[in-house]
């Protein structure tokens, strides 16, 4: 049985430097954004690249081993085209879905495709599952970023778990197991989950009507816990 954590108290943190001038309002510009715009993004095809961009700057994306860090917002231009061709499927993913085998194959899919895209000849970027689902994550809300912190939290929280390495690894596809074990989090501290509510800012600081998803909930928890070790 998975034990409760302490996410009420991580979340309460987070809320204190929850500030449009420090580095998480990036995720808020961009989530608000594509929240907002949907199906007509390339409408403002330059902005949206720089949106995205911004925020995978901000994000650790574009270090100095990043092949992103060789091209130009411009790049993503195919990705912006592919985002606004999607159904309201994706868009309106959350953890509680999880458990429905139609929903976690619509993110393998759209993970999929945006591994080919990036790792097209045009762009020779190595999608490694931390920029493919930190881009998810930002444009959709709807898993958590699979990054160093957020994989090493959860490889800890479900260390009885055999080969728990592949269900939360920064460079492996997305597993079905990596779903239910996200939902078994979820189901264990969906008291707090459910009942927290924090929106994005606008670049004026003003509050949107995008309300954090669970998925961005439990990715604020994997990161700061993960980043304290």
């Amino acid at each position: 049985m998975l034990k409760r954590s302490d996410i009420q108290q991580v979340i309460d943190q987070y809320e204190d430097y929850h500030k449009v001038n420090l580095r998480d309002a990036s995720y808020d510009f961009c989530y608000s954004y594509f929240q907002q715009n949907r199906g007509n993004l390339s409408s403002n095809m330059e902005h949206s690249c720089w949106v995205l961009w911004g925020y995978l700057a901000s994000w650790g994306m574009l270090r100095g081993s990043s092949e992103l860090l060789n091209l130009s917002p411009a790049a993503l231009r195919p990705l912006i085209e592919y985002f606004d061709k999607l159904d309201d499927t994706i868009w309106n993913v959350d953890v509680p879905k999880y458990t429905e085998t139609e929903v976690v194959q619509t993110i393998k899919d759209v993970h999929a495709r945006i591994v080919e895209i990036l790792e097209d000849k045009e762009r020779n970027v190595s999608a490694t599952n931390t920029l493919v689902t930190k881009i998810m994550m930002g444009v959709f809300g709807c898993v958590p970023a699979f990054d160093a912190n957020f994989t090493a939290t959860f490889q800890d929280i479900f260390k009885n778990v055999k080969c728990r390495s592949y269900y939360f690894n920064q460079s492996k596809p997305l597993m079905d197991e990596s779903f239910e074990y996200l939902h078994n989090f979820y189901i264990a501290n969906k008291e707090v989950l459910n009942n927290k509510e924090i929106y994005a800012f606008d670049f004026e600081g003003k509050i949107t009507s995008c309300k954090y998803k669970i998925a961005k909930l439990i990715d604020m928890y994997g990161f700061a816990k993960g980043e304290k070790e």
